[in-house]
């Protein structure tokens, strides 16, 4: 199975602290970000990793030449330029659809950690017939994926703007963690969006074409942080280095 990493990020919202440390290699709990980023992926059955670089990437580039994952190929998909979540993905599709066209990919973006086994994320997407499953928070927030009462996706709102596909009476919102599972037919999606655009675009094209877009909710038990500010990185480094 082959998963991805999106490290191509400048990690402005972090500061000084990104000026000379890409931030997927930002520490917390004695490991990189992007460590706890392949240990998840690994424990899900991942075995290829696509690594995105811009930011730093020579930085990147030497950690993974000096620091390798046991039984995992790593493979580095250049950015001369951001091209957001959507548009890193695409570029490294000659990657993600691998040998057999039939599996799916795991998506995980470095900034973000959670406490939750991803291999629950493949089976619920296996025995599901959606083309992509989209982890998920629930809390309130002015922003995110609008989904109906059968946890499908039917919309996005952000910041000036709310984009309904599937009307329903029912939708609410929920905050997307960074993390997914998609079938390779998601990458078909990409081909009209062009060079940029954020992935939740190419999911808003697939719901125009008629797929399914599901997701699963973080169990209540389980810990999911977004690292992007300081403060966060704090928080998460306190939650993995207990005094």
């Amino acid at each position: 199975m082959i998963g991805m990493i999106l490290a191509a990020g400048r990690g402005t919202r972090l500061g000084s602290l990104t000026e000379q440390t890409p931030k997927c290699l930002v520490q917390a709990g004695g490991k990189t970000l992007i460590e706890h980023a392949m240990q998840r992926l690994v424990s899900a059955g991942v075995n290829e990793i696509v690594v995105n670089l811009h930011h730093l990437s020579a930085v990147v580039e030497k950690f993974l030449d000096t620091n390798p994952f046991p039984g995992v190929i790593i493979h580095r998909s250049y950015e001369p330029e951001l091209y957001e979540t959507g548009g890193g993905v695409k570029a490294a599709a000659r990657w993600l659809v691998g040998k057999n066209n039939s599996v799916p990919f795991l998506v995980h973006n470095a900034d973000v950690y959670t406490t939750f086994q991803l291999e629950q994320l493949r089976l619920d997407h296996a025995n599901s017939k959606a083309s992509a499953t989209l982890l998920v928070v629930e809390k309130p927030s002015q922003r995110g994926l609008l989904v109906d009462s059968n946890s499908r996706v039917c919309g996005w709102v952000g910041k000036d703007f709310r984009r309904v596909i599937h009307d329903a009476s029912d939708l609410r919102l929920v905050n997307f963690c960074g993390i997914q599972i998609c079938n390779q037919e998601v990458l078909d999606w990409m081909q009209p969006l062009g060079q940029h655009f954020s992935i939740i675009e190419a999911y808003m094209a697939g719901l125009v074409a008629g797929k399914t877009v599901r997701i699963m909710t973080l169990p209540a038990e389980q810990r999911w942080f977004d690292v992007g500010t300081p403060e966060r990185l704090k928080i998460l480094q306190e939650f993995l280095e207990p005094n």
